[in-house]
């Protein structure tokens, strides 16, 4: 039951309580939030370590952030190794221990609810949220991308890119909205085929070096691994590119609540780490070794080069199995983002934030008004950028 300091009415004999709901007490930073014990009642309990895995690596695994960095030779697996060690890997540790001390539906709204109070909280969602609704606009450009990259003459003016982004969405909305169990099991399907096409194009570098090809990439320069900060030459900028593709590995705990197993946060993080960094680090080095740094910066559409890399060394049929792969897997990367940046509409709406109206639950337990506006405000920026 809530309390509150004082009662919401006159505290006399003939005095009787309002139709109004009562207040919720004003929260302070030690306090639970109010969807802290909301959200695991009327949400399932149904994710464990390969659910969590699959959502990490949809909301940060893209393969699209490879190509500008193999533009800049062997010095890329050096920004790799930086970005990896000093950022992404501390992330993850800091992700464990914050999910182990709140557990709670809305991640990094919760933790800094408890840090810094509510206030905060709700700036700090709105900051992690508005980049989310970005993202989806991005990857549906991406399975455009991809379907350019099978078919040069598709899609060619921006408004024909804006109806095939638009169409991207109003699947997106409409598959978000299912069970979340349903749900999952395509999502979990997309990372299999994402790890069919990582296979697919380490078998093709190591194929193109054992069969008798020069590699695109001289790796034994000690000149192209260094970090140049300053000057003409400078490669500095490699490094803003690789703090970006590392950058959303919090998301799938914003579905805190939803986490059947809580020793599924540990073990999801340190498999999506090792997953998405040594992924990187293949991608990057198969485009090194079969295409080489000048076509990678050449390249207007990155998925382009990744696939061409495969049908340079297996022919068509490698070509459009590495196609199909990226296609479903960038197809599903809205999908995941919805589910998860919805959940900050959830809790905030939940604790009084935004309208009640966001919390609203279909019977599938998933909050359909808060996904359906998501993929609403996306199609606005889809619109304004290609129609």
């Amino acid at each position: 039951m809530l309390r509150t300091s004082t009662p919401p009415w006159p505290a006399s004999p003939q005095a009787t309580p309002p139709a109004a709901e009562p207040q919720r007490p004003r929260t302070r930073p030690e306090q639970p939030l109010f969807s802290e014990g909301y959200c695991p009642r009327v949400l399932p309990a149904l994710l464990g370590t390969g659910d969590l895995t699959s959502l990490f690596l949809l909301n940060v695994f893209w393969v699209t952030n490879v190509t500008p960095l193999a533009a800049g030779g062997t010095a890329s697996f050096t920004y790799w190794l930086i970005g990896g060690t000093l950022f992404f890997i501390p992330c993850s540790l800091v992700l464990a221990q914050l999910a182990a001390l709140f557990p709670s539906e809305g991640g990094i709204y919760a933790w800094t609810a408890h840090a810094f109070g509510p206030r905060w909280a709700f700036f700090v969602g709105i900051c992690a949220w508005l980049p989310g609704v970005l993202s989806i606009v991005n990857a549906a450009a991406a399975f455009v991308s991809c379907l350019q990259a099978l078919h040069p003459t598709w899609l060619i003016a921006s408004w024909q890119q804006g109806l095939a982004i638009g169409g991207v969405l109003a699947f997106t909305a409409l598959l978000s909205c299912q069970r979340t169990r349903r749900v999952q099991h395509v999502l979990n399907a997309a990372a299999v085929l994402m790890g069919v096409a990582t296979l697919l194009i380490g078998v093709s570098a190591v194929i193109w070096l054992v069969g008798g090809h020069a590699s695109a990439t001289s790796f034994t320069d000690p000149s192209g691994w260094r970090v140049v900060p300053f000057g003409s030459q400078t490669n500095l900028a490699l490094l803003g590119s690789v703090v970006l593709a590392l950058m959303g590995s919090d998301m799938p705990l914003a579905m805190g609540a939803e986490i059947s197993d809580r020793r599924a946060i540990p073990r999801h993080l340190a498999w999506g780490t090792l997953l998405t960094l040594g992924g990187y680090l293949l991608f990057t080095f198969a485009l090194l070794v079969v295409q080489g740094a000048t076509a990678a910066a050449n390249t207007v559409n990155p998925l382009l080069l990744v696939i061409a890399t495969v049908d340079r060394v297996f022919g068509n049929v490698g070509g459009n199995v590495m196609a199909l792969c990226l296609l479903f897997y960038f197809l599903m990367i809205p999908v995941a983002l919805n589910v998860c940046f919805a959940r900050l509409f959830l809790v905030a709406s939940i604790d009084g934030r935004v309208s009640v109206w966001f919390a609203k639950l279909n019977r599938s337990r998933v909050p359909i008004h808060a996904l359906l506006t998501q993929i609403g405000i996306a199609a606005i920026f889809a619109a304004i950028l290609y129609l």
